[in-house]
Parts: C-alpha cells; structure tokens; sequence
C-alpha cells in the first residue's frame, strides 16, 4: 500500500492534472476577491447610480397605452433615482470568513476535488493500471483504501491553496479585519472544511467506481451540492414544519458547509435552542458519518466488482 501511495503522489506531482485544478483553484479565489473588492470602489457606485439615472429616464418617458384593451394592463415603475449606501465587502471578522465564503460558499473545494476524484479514479481504469494492480494482489482492499488517501490528502491540498489564495488576495486588495482569529482556530476550521470537502469527494469516488466513468463522476461532483439544495426546498415544500424532514435537512452535508461558510465562530459557538448539538458537534458528526458510509460502501462493493 505504501510503494502504490508513492507511486501514485509520484505521478500526480509529475502531471499536469492536479496542477491546473489547484491553478484553477488559486485563480477563481482570487477574482472572487477581487469582485468583492471592486463592489466597495467608488467606480462600482458610479457605475450603479448611471444605471439607475438611465432606467429613471427611461421609466418617465413610458406612459400609458390609452388604446389597450380593458383587459390589459400596462404597469411602469419609475425609479427614484436614488442609490443605496456603498457596502463595505472589504471588512470581515476574520480570514476564515472570507474563505469560507468562497471557498465553501462559491463551492469550489467541492466542485474541483470532486473533478479530481473522477478524473484520478478513472484514469486507473481506462490506462489499465488497476487491472495489472489487482491481478497481482490478493487482497483488493489495500488498493482502494490508498485510492480514499489518496483523495484525502489532495482535498486537504485543496483547502490549504484555497485559503493561501485567499489570504495573499486579501492582503493585496487591503481587506480589514476587525476580529482576526488565531492561527489555531484558523487551522481547526480547515479542519473541518477538509473533512466536510472529503464526504463530497468520498460520494464522487463510490459514483465514479459503481458507473466506471468518468463522466458520472464529474457530473456528480458538478450536481450533488444542486441536488441538495432540491432536496432541501422540496422537503421544505411537501412536509413543512415535519420534524423528520427538519432533520434530514439539518443532517446534509451542505448544510455543514453552511456552517462552515460562517467562518470559525462555529468553533465556539452555542447550540440554538431546540438543537442538541453545538454547530462544531454537528459538522463533526455529518462529516464522520458521511466519510464512514460512504467510503465503506464503496469498499464493499468494489472489493467484488470485476474492473
């Protein structure tokens, strides 16, 4: 297990898949940083009270169609012209906020390690690698174990680029933080962060060797976080006020990455009345759970799959 763990960190270092999937990484967080920090400029105000001048003269030029049929009715709202006050997207409690809000909140740890579990997962398959591997072993269970680290570790990859991003981006555009957490609380809430973006990619990866293609897996890592929020609306929609839809809701995985997407208050924060669990408690919990059922029934039904 440990010459196949080498061999494959080996070929991801050497490649360029990783590499441009971190680069894509690096590259969404940083224009998503510099599209909060345009927002809070004065050019994006002037731009917006253009637009709205523009939109009020052309809403008091419109009148009424006297010759419309009675049954018709022609409604024109006609702007103010006001604008509201500049919004400072330049402050936050802390680095963690920002990160989560994009890095979690814009999906992209999830949206890019997902791809990378269905391209990595079914490389094997399609070169024939795994084929020669497992023919050469008795047990299948070492292989797909170190396949799951191997996985872990570039989703932790994921988070650690996504957050450097993060923090030199807000450096240069000059982002203030008022309640700047320590380095500790910084590292357990990329814990965390890993952990929940690992149950995605642990969801991609029993897709990916269930279909033994790529394209599931790719389209699973594109469509899961979507899927859940349907799921949540129509839970919402069908059993309002049910309690075991409240849970199932509460139990996803995204609403974890919800939590997360706060920031590290969740660290210490308080359970909310009715709740059992503190916010911390609960990310632990769905993320442990996800990776332990997940992960092991994609071991129980790969341990016997032809490849």
């Amino acid at each position: 297990m440990l010459n196949l763990l080498k061999s494959d960190l080996y070929r991801l270092v050497r490649g360029k898949m990783l590499w441009v999937l971190l680069v894509l990484m690096t590259v969404g967080v940083t224009l998503s940083v510099a599209m909060l920090w345009f927002v809070s400029t004065d050019t994006f105000m002037e731009m917006a009270q253009q637009n709205v001048s523009s939109s009020s003269q052309s809403g008091a030029s419109a009148t009424a169609d006297e010759d419309a049929p009675d049954t018709m009715m022609y409604v024109t709202y006609v702007p103010d012209g006001s604008v509201a006050e500049p919004v400072d997207t330049t402050t936050a409690p802390g680095l963690s906020h920002v990160a989560g809000s994009i890095v979690l909140g814009g999906g992209f740890a999830m949206l890019l390690c997902g791809l990378f579990t269905a391209i990595f997962l079914s490389s094997d398959v399609s070169t024939g690698f795994s084929k020669s591997i497992l023919a050469a072993r008795r047990s299948r269970m070492a292989y797909y174990l170190e396949k799951l680290l191997v996985v872990a570790l570039v989703a932790f990859a994921f988070v650690v680029v996504g957050v450097i991003a993060c923090a030199i981006s807000t450096t240069v555009a000059d982002f203030t933080f008022t309640d700047p957490e320590s380095i500790g609380s910084l590292l357990a809430w990329m814990a965390l962060t890993w952990l929940i973006t690992y149950a995605y990619a642990c969801v991609v990866a029993l897709v990916t060797w269930i279909s033994g293609n790529v394209a599931a897996g790719a389209v699973t890592a594109v469509c899961t976080t979507m899927v859940e929020g349907v799921v949540q609306s129509a839970l919402g929609a069908l059993f309002p006020g049910s309690p075991v839809a409240g849970a199932i809701v509460d139990w996803l995985p995204v609403t974890s990455a919800g939590l997360l997407g706060s920031g590290s208050d969740l660290l210490t924060a308080a359970a909310t009345t009715g709740e059992v669990f503190t916010p911390l408690a609960h990310v632990l919990i769905t993320g442990i759970v996800c990776i332990g059922v997940v992960g092991g029934a994609s071991l129980a039904i790969v341990r016997t799959r032809d490849v």
